[in-house]
């Protein structure tokens, strides 16, 4: 699903090193009033256990940039992980 196809793209934490989808992402949140706000966010999605290190804050590299780990989710049967970052 997501190897080297020409729409997955380098995903890395240190050494560890994996292929991944990204995209924008919808997002709802509450503002500091209470107030639920819609927001867009980089999201990677990558295979559950291909990254070594991932956890929220850590340093994450995608296509060639650096992000942070903002948030880490399990998608339907555990074995994808859809990545928030900042």
């Amino acid at each position: 699903m997501l190897a080297d196809t020409g729409f997955s793209v380098s995903v890395s934490i240190g050494a560890s090193v994996t292929r991944g989808l990204f995209d924008w992402m919808d997002m709802s949140t509450q503002d500091a009033s209470g107030f639920d706000v819609f927001i867009r966010q980089r999201v990677v999605t990558i295979r559950s256990g291909t990254l070594t290190g991932l956890l929220n804050g850590v340093a994450i590299t995608v296509d060639g940039t650096s992000y942070r780990v903002h948030d880490i989710n399990h998608e339907s049967d555990g074995n994808v992980l859809k990545v928030t970052l900042t």
